[in-house]
């Protein structure tokens, strides 16, 4: 759907108010964020751009995961967590109430490393839903499997008998937990549960394969994806950028066209992903249950599927630290957007979301 000029105006217009508004509590001097490893190129660049801008120190760790870093959130180690898997379940170090801000957007890809009969990489690679939920859960097994060669006839002859080595990431993976939803999305009747807990997958689905291993971050599993012949796996785009030793396969999306992740194709999916989708009933700020079952089946053209929106996480108690944090947020979301390989939420209306939830930060 597209957005009339004066309503992106508004919602623009209603961020950098957010980010100018007064408050009650001082901005503090320094604030710590961690979590996702999936977001941290965007909180690295944003941080030390707003750090550079306004002389507030700004540190985020992504090395944690998505689990880790909401865990020091909730134990108060962190000011802001990020997560490609909110949970409000729990409550805020300070007493507060828990707020989630879309805050970035990225496809995830699914990369290989594989020689072919002739010895050279098999480049150009198309994957279906169905193919990498048979894969990863141990139904397909080697490269020359006849439903791979089925979807890739141009290679058929070159498919080797390689065993398939099923890389995924360890426990605390919001990427992982993102992969799990579309997996049980696009594959209703494989036995796929989407993960509420960050748990691995051995302890989300009715079988799994076992033939790779848990990779502790995304920088692991490109790592690992660079130096194993048979390995398949999933990062997000940002950290496959650039990057040599594998390959990026094509996607089949919903409306049954294979797609490369980009940053376009990605940002068609989340301009088709309407602001109700956000808020499961509650004005909760993220995609989840149905919605996200809505969006990995969603028929947009030229729309890359597997591409995730990602979270802040903070408090509404208002304090120095979390006013600290609503004025990065704000800055995240006017002057980060479309920068570090990320989609951009500007012109989506996931911004529109993002700013209402942002005021919520440091509020009450």
């Amino acid at each position: 759907m597209r957005r009339s000029f004066a309503a992106v105006a508004i919602a623009s217009s209603l961020v950098v108010s957010a980010l100018t508004a007064s408050s009650a509590y001082a901005s503090a001097s320094s604030i710590a964020g961690g979590g996702s490893s999936f977001q941290a190129n965007f909180e690295y660049k944003c941080a030390a751009a707003y750090s550079a801008s306004t002389h507030i120190a700004v540190s985020y760790d992504g090395t944690l995961g998505s689990g880790t870093g909401m865990a020091n959130f909730h134990a108060g180690t962190k000011d802001f967590a990020g997560t490609d898997g909110p949970d409000l379940t729990k409550t805020p170090a300070d007493g507060g109430n828990a707020i989630v801000v879309p805050i970035t957007a990225a496809p995830v890809a699914i990369a290989y490393h594989v020689k072919g009969k002739n010895k050279k990489a098999i480049t150009g690679l198309r994957i279906t839903p169905a193919i990498l939920s048979g894969i990863y859960r141990g139904d397909i097994t080697t490269w020359n499997d006849a439903t791979i060669a089925a979807a890739n006839p141009s290679l058929k002859k070159n498919l080797p008998a390689t065993p398939i080595l099923a890389e995924y990431r360890a426990n605390g993976s919001g990427t992982t937990k993102n992969l799990l939803s579309y997996l049980a999305a696009t594959n209703p009747s494989a036995g796929w549960v989407a993960s509420k807990n960050f748990n691995t997958p051995e302890a989300n689905t009715v079988k799994v394969a076992t033939s790779g291993a848990a990779q502790a971050n995304s920088d692991a599993m490109v790592s690992t994806l660079k130096s194993t012949n048979g390995a398949i796996g999933y990062a997000d785009l940002p950290d496959t950028v650039g990057a040599k030793g594998f390959q990026i396969a094509t996607l089949k999306n919903a409306a049954g066209a294979y797609v490369k992740p980009t940053i376009a194709a990605g940002t068609k999916l989340v301009k088709g992903i309407t602001a109700d989708k956000f808020n499961n009933g509650s004005n909760v700020g993220f995609i989840s249950g149905t919605d996200a079952t809505n969006v990995w089946n969603s028929k947009i053209k030229g729309a890359y599927q597997l591409t995730v929106v990602t979270y802040l996480q903070a408090s509404d108690k208002a304090s120095d630290t979390n006013t600290a944090v609503k004025n990065y947020a704000t800055y995240a979301l006017t002057k980060c957007q479309g920068k570090a390989g990320f989609s951009s939420l500007k012109g989506t209306p996931a911004l529109a979301v993002a700013t209402a939830q942002v005021a919520k930060i440091s509020s009450h």
